[in-house]
């Protein structure tokens, strides 16, 4: 038989490469990579907005600028750079691996890439210029080498990380797929933070890291000094949801006879604990916590690096970690190097890594107990959580009523009426009496009685909720009469009463506006009550306001279904009816 040589279309190959499926700030990183592996010092990444807009086109990102001070290339380099599988020795702790790198990462970004680059005992700069819509139409794989063009230079002088040494790529002629300037560039401040916390975190290394000027601070996505600090999540069912607590540190996962990866977890905070102190979003910003704001993917899980470089965010492995919201607080991280390249079947964008089927039910096993520890972690500071903020929420709508102008809450606060003679008053005074009888004897609750109602009144409560009130009622006034207080009994058994606290939950202006409107009822209700009239017995005004209120409260349960459905469609949830 006879070997034959088979031409390859290498625009085609290009192409291809360039479409390998990226994501920018992954392709991005992969290029930061490399100015890691020449030892620099310093890396600088400018993302460039567009500023000649087209019509309808605003916030784009007109080109790409990595920078460093690292080692440079000389002409072999730099044509090893552009080959495709280009051949080179990685080093013990390198990031790179296949050398596609700068081909698949920097064309899936945009079609020119434009290399300048200089060592530290050359006296002029070196360019290669590589074009994928040339070699598309040419079928040759050839770049442009040499002393770069003014433009080039300008670009030098304008990005370089230093003027001695050093590499710049410019990243040119973008493609339609690119995301917009301003989140993009604010994403990618935190996303270098945590790829490379642990370069920015060494002191020997020495390195920095700039996006468009900003210096970026490395983002440990464990916390783990902070959690080492604090010690272990001892009991879960007590946990204060205010402190990162250390779950699992450095245990070895056997990869193959001769290979481990190490593995460490943590559990982070709960930030809904920080509510009412106006600080639940400042938490969730500083341990990030929950979705990702840009991308909108979890990032509870397995953090995975290689070579102290984290190559994935949020692994959950297919099951192994629980994907249920109350697993946010669960950090994870799994550190190998690169022996367990081929084992672990690292892709090329070195983003993707499968764990061997016994590796995989190993750590399941070692895992599991933390992973289920820190959901009942999470689930106990909720309740706390809830509890707190329900009573924080009946404080603001109780003080909202005692801090009105009006004193609505006085026994003596009559709207629209001067009460007169003393005999007018007494005998309002004396039907208040009567109306708390009533009231005490219509309240079905074993823990309420006149002593906790006045207790009550006493610690500025003005709605008090109850089991139960006779005949389903809504609410009841009832006068306080020992302290001079009026209050409204809301019946925590009714059906509308129950979804709108439910809503309430997560309002806390729905709190007030619950509690306003039940007062005007229950107040109102009371001085019709308590009032003397001259057209009106006193047992009519009792006949009629009772009935007014059974009408009002069937028609609330009527309605409590409705209130229910239209809450659940505001909420996004798609299973509700139609």
């Amino acid at each position: 038989m006879k070997s034959i040589e088979i031409q390859s279309k290498v625009g085609r190959i290009l192409k291809s490469i360039s479409h390998i499926g990226y994501y920018p700030e992954d392709a991005i990183c992969n290029l930061m990579d490399n100015s890691i592996d020449a030892s620099s010092s310093l890396i600088k990444l400018n993302i460039i907005p567009r500023t000649d807009f087209s019509e309808g086109i605003t916030d784009t990102i007109y080109s790409y600028i990595i920078s460093d001070d690292g080692c440079g290339m000389d002409r072999d380099g730099l044509l090893n750079a552009f080959t495709l599988g280009a051949s080179r020795d990685y080093p013990n702790g390198s990031l790179g691996k296949f050398g596609l790198g700068l081909k698949s990462a920097g064309l899936s970004l945009g079609d020119q890439l434009v290399i300048i680059t200089k060592r530290e005992e050359d006296e002029t700069l070196l360019c290669g210029i590589l074009s994928k819509i040339e070699i598309e139409e040419s079928g040759k794989y050839e770049i442009d080498i040499g002393e770069p063009p003014e433009h080039y230079k300008n670009l030098w002088n304008q990005y370089a990380a230093s003027n001695t040494k050093g590499t710049l790529l410019c990243i040119e002629q973008l493609n339609d797929s690119q995301p917009s300037f301003r989140a993009f560039l604010d994403y990618m401040k935190r996303y270098c933070g945590v790829l490379y916390h642990m370069f920015l975190e060494d002191k020997e290394r020495n390195l920095s890291i700039q996006i468009n000027e900003k210096v970026i601070d490395p983002i440990d996505p464990l916390f783990m000094e902070e959690a080492q600090a604090n010690g272990p999540l001892s009991d879960p069912q007590h946990w204060t949801g205010r402190e990162v607590q250390l779950l699992l540190i450095d245990q070895e996962l056997p990869l193959s006879d001769a290979i481990v990866a190490r593995i460490a977890a943590t559990h982070l905070i709960h930030p809904p604990t920080f509510e009412l102190e106006g600080r639940q979003a400042e938490m969730r910003g500083r341990y990030n916590i929950e979705s990702d704001p840009y991308t909108r993917r979890p990032r509870h899980g397995f953090y995975i690096y290689r070579n102290k470089r984290v190559i994935t965010l949020a692994e959950r492995f297919h099951g192994v970690i629980f994907s249920q919201f109350a697993a946010s607080a669960f950090r994870a991280r799994l550190m190998f190097e690169e022996s367990a390249d081929d084992i672990l079947q690292l892709d090329v964008k070195k983003r993707h890594c499968q764990l061997p089927k016994a590796a995989r039910n190993h750590l399941k096993n070692i895992i599991g107990p933390y992973n289920t520890k820190s959901v009942e972690a999470w689930k106990s500071a909720g309740a706390a959580c809830a509890n707190k903020m329900k009573i924080g929420k009946d404080k603001n709508a109780n003080e909202s009523i005692l801090n009105a102008a009006a004193p609505v809450s006085s026994l003596d606060y009559s709207p629209g009426e001067d009460l007169g003679s003393e005999e007018k008053i007494r005998a309002r005074e004396e039907r208040q009496e009567e109306v708390k009888k009533i009231t005490l004897d219509a309240i079905q609750d074993d823990m309420v009685n006149a002593e906790s109602l006045t207790s009550e009144a006493q610690n500025r409560n003005v709605v008090v909720r109850v089991d139960s009130i006779k005949a389903n009622a809504m609410w009841l006034p009832y006068p306080a009469t020992e302290i001079g207080k009026a209050e409204t009994v809301l019946n925590n058994s009714h059906s509308w009463i129950t979804e709108a606290s439910l809503a309430a939950e997560s309002d806390a202006k729905i709190t007030v506006i619950l509690y306003q409107l039940f007062t005007i009822l229950s107040r109102a209700e009371l001085e019709v009550r308590t009032t003397q009239w001259n057209d009106v017995s006193t047992s009519v005004v009792e006949k009629v306001m009772d009935r007014f209120r059974r009408r009002a409260s069937i028609i609330g349960e009527d309605l409590a279904e409705s209130l229910a459905e239209e809450f659940r469609k505001l909420s996004g949830d798609t299973n509700s009816a139609e």
